[in-house]
């Protein structure tokens, strides 16, 4: 014992003379039971290498000394080696119970570590968190994360993958928050990554993602473990030579190895369809899409871009086009959804101003107002609205107001916006983002047009992209948005900063790839503030142009689709690689409005004697929880698909959409292809208009075939056999499709029709 403390002593009094040689003999140095500490602002990268070699010493002779090392984790030195030493500790110690299977104890002890390196209870309250940002960012932050990966590698173990997934989405936290922290005085723009230069940033940050995709991957979510296998292979593209160390190289080379057995995969992926089972319920949710046949078929083309909307039991829908060339349709048709029997055309949406016409009507939305009125905003003071009682169309003028002065439209006459949202609460519209001829990346522009005074005010965000902010939603289009249940807060979420349209129109912040947002905020109606949410659970991959329903019957969201620039796909049929994918995948968000965010978790202060809270608590506070909607059979992948709510029953339909002939091939020779289908969602859910439908029956039915594809429009289920020559060979999921896709069928496959 004396010879240890002689030793401790010796060490001490080196680093000490180590330190004033390097940062001068007049600089005042504390020395405290877990080793030196420095004055505030010295010599930071020198300091603290120094400070990481005294810890990893004395950890060392802890971990050989149980005794020594139980001692000192009871006792409350504060300062930051303490809780480095601390941290990293109990780390080992969660290290050893892994190796040993006893991973309740391992997770406990992770999250022990995480909290004494914090000095607080975890999780912090808020997604932007001054508790992470206070973190040194050369150790402890990466310290904190490790252990977060820790937990969740046991968590998997037990086969608990909402919790795993919530620790390592707390270490992506803990990343965001270095990154803000750090460009406080200059912030960027998110496609604007942070590269910390040390080697133990880049490998916990790939040994993150890897870990996500790895729980992703096992849960059959693999649109999100595509895209983060991809995220951290790209890691290695921007690092630098001199921080690619032997462990990071072996890394890579798993990564790689991993991108390329995973990299064909579609979302769903067609191969595992038959194999889909429920791994962790609390990550997984059973359900059914129907294809809702109608009873005299016509009226409504295919089409994308179109604006939709429910009102009494009728689904609504105007505008849009057919291919990305057009032809473009002005027209509004409805159709009853109970009745599910035929469209009906209405008047078409045409105003005499000819400073209003636009022969696109495509990318506006349409929302219903409390008069009545469905008001359609194509980005001029001029508001059109179809008046559901009378059944004609007309239009509103409006001004703006900016700073309580009266000022010009800030759009108009010089552009027209699209692919904005756009929500109505009471007698509000609440408009966030889109394009224009001045910001083809997207702007961060948030309106708000009183119906009652007929003026727009300004709430936030700006025209044109000019600076970036961590305060607010940045700059996108296609982001999907609903409202709460109380009506008290907006909520937007993903879309994408279209980085390629910005380089082609020659704008700021152009590229050759655009950036997919991957992040959920909230704008409290009454306090007019932006707050950025957590995300718990399994939740869609990060994407743009989904299409996303909040259910008031239900008090959940549902997603569905979508598309993301940023994760590749290889078709091997093709012998293609795509830059993109599109999806069919469903999700579904618990909305807790009961619990908001500030009951996420308490915030006291974690001490040696404090026990550590039960880790199977945490994703039970959160306000929002997401689980993937397993179904055997899909709608075609698509972008800008429709989800809306019948307002009389309670059921959710899914309308129209497009994708890359390319991704999905067709008979069609244009670029895109569109659609007009309708499909029912049934779920699994108490009111989830679940009846009539055998799950069993299907998941048999899946396994033992037919369930394929439709050769007209690529949807998954159990089509029916073409009835021709071929015998077979191929599937449709409906005459209007068998009608579509028999010309290219019967010249691929030599089919005729048979008596």
């Amino acid at each position: 014992m004396e010879q240890d403390k002689k030793r401790r002593q010796e060490s001490i009094a080196s680093m000490i003379a180590a330190a004033k040689n390097v940062f001068g003999s007049d600089v005042a140095i504390e020395v405290t039971p877990a080793g030196i500490r420095f004055p505030a602002g010295v010599g930071f990268g020198r300091k603290d290498h120094l400070k990481k070699r005294f810890i990893e010493d004395d950890l060392q002779a802890m971990l050989k000394d149980s005794k020594r090392g139980d001692a000192f984790l009871k006792t409350n030195y504060n300062d930051s080696s303490s809780k480095s030493l601390r941290c990293n500790l109990l780390r080992c110690r969660a290290d050893a119970l892994m190796k040993d299977g006893d991973y309740e104890n391992a997770i406990r002890s992770y999250l022990a570590g995480a909290e004494a390196q914090c000095a607080s209870a975890l999780p912090p309250r808020e997604a932007r968190s001054s508790l992470y940002m206070n973190l040194d960012k050369t150790w402890e932050a990466v310290d904190v994360v490790a252990c977060f990966i820790g937990a969740a590698r046991a968590l998997m173990k037990l086969g608990d993958y909402a919790q795993a997934l919530f620790w390592l989405d707390e270490g992506l936290s803990v990343f965001r928050n270095m990154r803000d922290d750090l460009k406080k005085d200059d912030p960027t723009f998110e496609w604007f990554d942070l590269n910390l230069g040390t080697s133990q940033y880049y490998l916990q940050k790939v040994t993150c993602f890897n870990t996500l995709a790895d729980a992703y991957l096992k849960l059959g979510n693999t649109g999100a473990g595509v895209y983060y296998r991809f995220q951290a292979q790209t890691i290695f593209v921007d690092m630098q030579e001199e921080f690619k160390t032997p462990e990071l190289e072996r890394l890579y080379k798993a990564t790689r190895e991993g991108v390329t057995a995973i990299s064909h995969y579609r979302h769903p992926e067609p191969s595992l369809v038959a194999k889909i089972e429920v791994l962790d319920k609390k990550s997984h949710l059973l359900g059914s899409w129907k294809k809702v046949e109608l009873k005299h078929p016509g009226g409504v083309t295919n089409r994308m871009g179109s604006a939709v909307f429910v009102h009494k039991g009728y689904l609504y829908t105007v505008g849009g086009q057919k291919f990305t060339e057009g032809p473009y349709y002005p027209e509004l048709w409805r159709i009853n959804l109970s009745k599910a029997d035929k469209w009906e055309q209405l008047p078409t949406c045409h105003i005499e101003e000819p400073r209003l016409h636009n022969e696109t009507v495509t990318g506006y939305k349409i929302a219903v107002g409390p008069d009545d009125k469905a008001y359609y905003f194509i980005g001029s003071p001029f508001v059109l609205y179809y008046d559901l009682k009378r059944g004609k169309w007309g239009s509103i003028p409006t001004r703006f107001k900016y700073d309580n002065e009266v000022e010009h439209w800030p759009f108009w006459p010089f552009c027209q916006l699209q692919d904005y949202t756009m929500t109505c609460v009471k007698d509000k519209i609440y408009i966030f983002g889109g394009h224009h001829q001045d910001a083809q990346l997207g702007c961060d522009l948030f309106l708000e047009l009183n119906l009652s005074t007929r003026m727009w005010r300004r709430l936030s965000g700006s025209i044109e992209p000019k600076k970036a902010s961590f305060l607010t939603p940045g700059p996108r289009i296609n982001a999907c948005s609903w409202v709460s249940k109380n009506q008290d807060k907006i909520f937007l979420m993903y879309g994408d900063a279209c980085r390629l349209s910005a380089m082609l129109a020659k704008q700021e912040h152009g590229a050759l790839t655009s950036h997919a947002y991957d992040d959920l905020w909230s704008w409290d109606i009454k306090k007019e503030k932006w707050t950025r949410e957590k995300f718990v659970g399994n939740k869609p991959s990060p994407r743009t142009e989904m299409a996303a329903v909040y259910n008031r019957f239900l008090d959940k969201v549902i997603t569905f689709g979508g598309y993301s620039p940023n994760s590749p796909t290889s078709y091997i049929e093709q012998n293609a690689v795509f830059q993109y994918s599109y999806y069919a995948d469903t999700f579904i968000c618990d909305c807790r409005a009961s619990k908001s965010s500030s009951q996420a978790s308490s915030a006291a202060p974690a001490t040696s004697s404090s026990p550590i809270r039960d880790h199977e608590t945490t994703i039970d506070a959160s306000p929002f929880f997401w689980r993937q909607v397993l179904t055997r059979g899909f709608p075609t992948y698509r972008a800008q698909p429709h989800l809306v709510v019948d307002d009389q029953t309670g059921k959710t339909y899914l309308f129209s959409g497009y994708v890359n002939t390319e991704f999905v091939p067709s008979s069609v020779k244009n670029t895109s292809r569109s659609f007009a289908d309708l499909w029912e969602l049934r779920l699994d859910l108490p009111g989830g208009g679940f009846e009539g439908v055998d799950l069993e029956e299907e998941a048999r039915t899946a396994r033992a075939g037919p369930w394929q594809r439709c050769f007209s429009c690529g949807s998954a289920g159990p089509w029916k056999k073409c009835g021709g020559a071929c015998r077979g060979r191929v599937f449709f999921c409906s005459s209007q499709c068998l009608k579509d896709g028999w010309k290219e069928h019967k010249e691929t496959h030599k089919c005729r029709k048979v008596d």
